[in-house]
Formats: C-alpha cells, sequence, structure tokens
C-alpha cells in the first residue's frame, strides 16, 4: 500500500544514521538536563519550527494575494468542525490528521520545557498556545489560494499540543 520515493530512502538513511549516532552518545544524552536547558532549548527551536508550520500550512506554496483578496475569501471559509474530513476520503482524512497532530506536539514539548522545575505543566496552556499557533496558520491559507483554512486544524492543533505537554 505504500509508494516508494526518494525522500524515503533519504528519511530512513539519514535516521538510521542519527539514531547510530545518538546511540554512541546516549550517555552524555541522558546526562543533560532537558528542564534546566529548556528554555535555551525551545527558543533555539521555534524559528525552524515556526518555519516548518508555515510550509505544511502552503504559505510558500504560491503567490500571495492582497489583503483585500483575502478579507473577500473569508466568505468562503467552512466554519463547521470536520467539515473536510468529513467531504474527503479516509486516506486524506488520517493522513491529514496524522499531520497535524505531529505538527503540532512539539507545542506542548516547547510548554514543557518552558516549564520551571517544580511548577506544574498546564496542558490547558499548551492547548491555547498550540491552538492560536494554527489559527494564525489556517487563517494565513486565505492569502494563499486556491488553499483553503480549515478550523478543524485549529482543533487539532490544541489537542494535540495540550495532550503532549500532559504526558509529559
Amino acid at each position: 500500500s505504500g509508494v516508494s520515493q526518494g525522500a524515503s530512502v533519504v528519511a530512513r538513511a539519514t535516521g538510521f544514521v542519527v539514531g547510530a549516532a545518538a546511540f554512541e552518545h546516549r550517555d552524555r544524552i541522558l546526562r543533560l538536563d532537558l528542564r534546566r536547558h529548556g528554555r535555551a532549548i525551545a527558543l533555539l527551536l521555534a524559528i525552524p519550527y515556526l518555519v516548518s508550520v508555515a510550509f505544511v500550512a502552503g504559505w510558500f506554496s504560491g503567490n500571495v494575494s492582497s489583503l483585500a483578496a483575502a478579507w473577500e475569501r473569508v466568505g468562503e471559509v467552512r466554519w463547521l468542525p470536520f467539515y473536510f474530513i468529513y467531504f474527503t476520503t479516509e486516506y486524506n482524512a488520517i493522513y491529514s490528521t496524522i499531520v497535524h497532530l505531529f505538527l503540532y506536539a512539539p507545542v506542548g514539548v516547547a510548554v514543557w520545557l518552558w516549564t520551571p522545575r517544580g511548577i506544574e505543566v498546564s496542558p490547558w496552556l499548551a492547548a491555547l498556545v498550540g491552538s492560536a499557533i494554527a489559527a494564525v496558520a489556517e487563517a494565513g491559507k486565505l492569502f494563499v489560494p486556491p488553499r483553503h483554512p480549515d478550523p478543524t486544524d485549529v482543533l487539532i492543533a490544541a489537542v494535540a499540543a495540550g495532550l503532549t505537554a500532559a504526558i509529559l
């Protein structure tokens, strides 16, 4: 049921090499106090993370519309939750859901890293931050036709970020 792609081969080979290198340095990795260095790690990874969110949202895939054109497209937004999941194939629905779960789970990790030791991590804060990032990403799709904003992705982002923070 899979399709062989060159990118898949490269990704698997990279994962193999990174895994082997990480195993050799496992003692140093285990000694790293993530909670102590968490804020620095979260800040360091924030920009690449936000760029990847914009990339998945399709911000770099076409001509950017004007604010007036984007405002006209607001009327086309389907505000009903799970609208696009209902009106697509099962494969596309599952694929989109999994992509967005994994895309916004790092927000829960970042909130966990940002929270000082001894203070309980708030899954609600993670859910709020994740949904805010997703709302901006989805709103940005108004500027990149033919992409369409999906409010369901905001809900998925909240669940992914909040659940990840709660697990950590």
